[in-house]
């Protein structure tokens, strides 16, 4: 991409450079004109003759432009060749300029190139010497190296593994709700939801998440917490509809949950976390009523608590699931 940048900006330095030196010769071409128009009898010479004609001619639709909308005559003598040649020196100063700042621009991208491509270099040098050991250790056939190696990765993926909940929950119809609405209104109302929904789930004790546009992939570290966080969010929607959002539709959610077992890294943000338990919570918010919960059965039957689920008599990637809507207990 930066290698296309730079022949793009070459290019341009390229024809803004043919642009500046049609206009310096004009410039020049012009002064020579008016020089030798100074000689006496100058006006005699077939060759001063052809170029003030030359002259007139690419002159003349911008002379009869500035005659006709501006007053170029000051004390008898009119002045629109004058003005007309100001303005081909000061597009030749712009135009100079602009190329200057497009070859800086070049410049700067293809050294920016050359040390990315240094950064690429010298990271797959240090890839290569990490790498080394184990090469060494299946080149020399050195079981007891490998056997040591094996148990030490073995032990630190063991050690990132742990039983997380997560919880997807998103906007039913968040596009057609901003139909009609004032563009300011409908990303105020958002916003607003937004803002609800992070208090709420830094209140039950989230670990990480990822926004979508108008949805969001939570992790909690049980069950519990992303049931309650749920639950929450999808009560605290009536008084929300009532007394903050100012569009005419109501904000309603769907929210689907799964636990299981997955690879974690508090460093990794959670929009990089991937696992078919996190898809699944994906796949069961996807099929959720309308301010309802989906839930793995297995999931919700781990709980330390009831939490009002019923069986929704239907399966979602081969997982029974069950059903949560608020006003049923």
């Amino acid at each position: 991409m930066m290698r296309i940048q730079n022949l793009l900006l070459k290019a341009a330095v390229f024809l803004i450079g043919i642009i500046g030196r049609l206009l310096a010769l004009y410039i020049i071409f012009f002064l020579l004109v008016f020089l030798l128009s100074l000689i006496r009898g100058a006006a005699h010479y077939p060759a001063l003759q052809g170029m003030m004609k030359i002259q007139r001619m690419i002159e003349a639709p911008a002379v009869s432009f500035l005659q006709s909308h501006f007053s170029t005559k000051y004390g008898g003598t009119d002045y629109s060749s004058w003005i007309f040649i100001g303005a081909i020196v000061l597009a030749w100063f712009a135009v100079e300029s602009q190329r200057a700042r497009f070859h800086m621009k070049a410049r700067a991208l293809q050294q920016a190139w050359r040390d990315e491509a240094s950064r690429r270099a010298l990271e797959q040098a240090e890839l290569a010497e990490a790498v080394d050991p184990v090469q060494s250790a299946i080149a020399g056939a050195d079981r007891e190296k490998l056997l040591e190696l094996y148990t030490l990765t073995k032990r630190s993926l063991e050690s990132q593994k742990r039983t997380l909940s997560f919880l997807a929950m998103d906007v039913v119809n968040s596009t057609g709700m901003k139909v009609g609405e004032d563009p300011a209104v409908a990303e105020r109302d958002f916003r607003q939801y937004k803002q609800m929904v992070e208090g709420v789930i830094k209140e039950h004790g989230s670990l990480k998440a990822a926004w979508t546009p108008d949805g969001v992939m939570i992790c909690f570290p049980d069950v519990e917490s992303a049931v309650n966080a749920a639950q929450s969010v999808i009560n605290k929607l009536e008084p929300f509809n009532r007394n903050v959002k100012a569009m005419k539709s109501d904000f309603k959610v769907r929210a689907g949950i799964n636990a299981g077992i997955v690879m974690f890294d508090e460093t990794v943000p959670m929009e990089e976390m991937s696992s078919r338990e996190i898809d699944i919570a994906g796949h069961m918010q996807k099929y959720a009523g309308e301010n309802s919960i989906y839930i793995d059965k297995d999931a919700i039957q781990s709980a330390s608590r009831e939490f009002g689920f019923i069986p929704a008599n239907r399966e979602i990637d081969g997982r029974q699931v069950y059903e949560w809507t608020p006003g049923r207990f």
